[in-house]
């Protein structure tokens, strides 16, 4: 039970992180340049992952999937413009 409440934590941490980088907004599935951009489900995806990850408190998993999709997006993007 502890760890579906850790999941859903970090899945509703994932929700909310999309929802402020949407401006409110839900970012629906689509394709931007013949690359498939999940929105909004890779943010729910992510957090609900590091939240398993990170702690066994739902406090933390809820932080981690706020934080960790920003971090990996920042991340991505340094690594784009390295090439």
């Amino acid at each position: 039970m502890e760890v579906v409440s850790v999941v859903l934590a970090g899945l509703v941490g994932g929700f909310a992180r999309a929802l402020i980088a949407g401006e409110g907004v839900v970012i629906l599935p689509k394709r931007v340049n013949g690359k498939l951009d999940l929105g909004i489900f890779t943010a729910c995806l992510l957090g609900a992952i590091v939240g398993v990850i990170v702690d066994g408190s739902w406090v933390t998993s809820l932080m981690a999937g706020l934080s960790f999709p920003t971090i990996i997006e920042d991340l991505c993007e340094k690594w784009e413009k390295s090439k």
